[in-house]
């Protein structure tokens, strides 16, 4: 199976979620997730920093809001709604 773009397939850590994006190439959810768990952690010093290296078309912006990933999560995580509150805070702080 190939993907888009340079991304290889063990880049990937699920494959059901893999499946449900039709080959949308952008940072994959697990990824994204993984800088919601730190963006949102009130301890995190890093924020700034951890926004600006998902505030691109192939990071946050790449989610097109399809809730596909949310769909098929086997965990029941809300995908779709987390990247959504990181776009959130990304436009909040390009406001100021």
């Amino acid at each position: 199976m190939s993907l888009p773009g340079n991304t290889s397939f063990s880049n990937y850590t699920c494959k059901r979620i893999y499946d449900s994006l039709n080959c949308i190439a952008f940072a994959f959810p697990a990824a994204l997730l993984r800088f919601f768990r730190y963006i949102f952690d009130s301890r995190d010093t890093a924020t700034g920093s951890r926004l600006a290296q998902v505030d691109n078309d192939n990071g946050a912006w790449g989610c097109k809001t399809m809730w596909w990933c949310t769909d098929v999560c086997p965990k029941g995580i809300p995908v779709t709604k987390c990247l959504g509150q990181i776009k959130r805070l990304i436009k909040e702080k390009e406001k100021g």
